[in-house]
């Protein structure tokens, strides 16, 4: 039985849909998804293991993730659902589709990583080590898109709830991750998202694309990394074309 905390619209009986946050706040990075979707599908957006109020469920490992959220399936909807993940929540996606295939129906992921620059990862973590909590919670909420006050304000709250040990082992833990072997192994249905200015992901994005057998790529124009929030209407556009 899944133990994660989750927002939950629509019935049951509708198709379903479970949404994957990124590393900087839970499942409230998704309110205009759940605002779009909740009328026409049965929505799930978890806190990832050892985030927001999902802390007492962590460590966050991808692999811990991707079986608790397949668990959350299980128990509230029952049967594979379509499942998008956006950065760190994309390659828990991808380890779902991989190693929990028989719960997921299609997969979006934007923003993936398949094999994080182990140096630059390295660096990061160091340069975190030092920066007082409140500091870093301040600097990775500030660049939060959407001009939407409360989205600030919920990114804040849910990384101090989080804290930084357990942020540092969630990119650690996806620092060490390494899906390209594994990639022709995503056999569902595979929308590879990615927004043209998040220029440290394209790479992963073509690579994915041209690995999982049946992906279609697209490169959206004009957005960065976080772009549900960004451009919530052109992302609701695209997900719900791929739907």
């Amino acid at each position: 039985m899944s133990s994660l905390a989750f927002a939950e619209r629509g019935e049951r009986a509708m198709p379903g849909l479970v949404l994957l946050h990124g590393l900087g706040m839970g499942h409230r990075m998704w309110q205009p998804q759940l605002d779009a979707f909740g009328s026409r599908f049965h929505v799930l957006a978890p806190d990832l293991p050892g985030f927001a109020q999902s802390v007492a469920v962590g460590p966050f490992t991808i692999t811990g993730a991707a079986a608790a959220v397949a668990a959350l399936i299980d128990e509230h909807h029952g049967r594979p659902a379509h499942v998008c993940g956006l950065s760190l929540g994309a390659m828990v996606g991808l380890a779902m589709a991989i190693e929990q295939s028989t719960t997921v129906e299609s997969l979006v992921v934007s923003g993936a990583q398949i094999r994080p620059h182990r140096l630059l990862m390295a660096m990061q973590i160091a340069v975190m080590r030092l920066v007082p909590t409140s500091r870093l919670v301040s600097s990775m909420a500030s660049p939060i898109p959407g001009g939407r006050p409360e989205t600030a304000e919920a990114a804040r709250a849910d990384l101090g709830t989080t804290g930084k040990p357990r942020l540092l082992a969630a990119i650690r833990d996806a620092g060490n991750a390494d899906f390209r072997s594994s990639l022709p192994l995503v056999q569902c249905r595979t929308l590879v998202l990615c927004g043209s200015r998040d220029r440290f992901n394209l790479g992963a994005a073509r690579t994915i694309a041209a690995a999982v057998p049946n992906a279609t790529l697209k490169i959206v124009l004009g957005v960065g990394h976080v772009w549900n929030l960004e451009a919530p209407e052109r992302f609701n556009e695209a997900l719900e074309s791929f739907l």
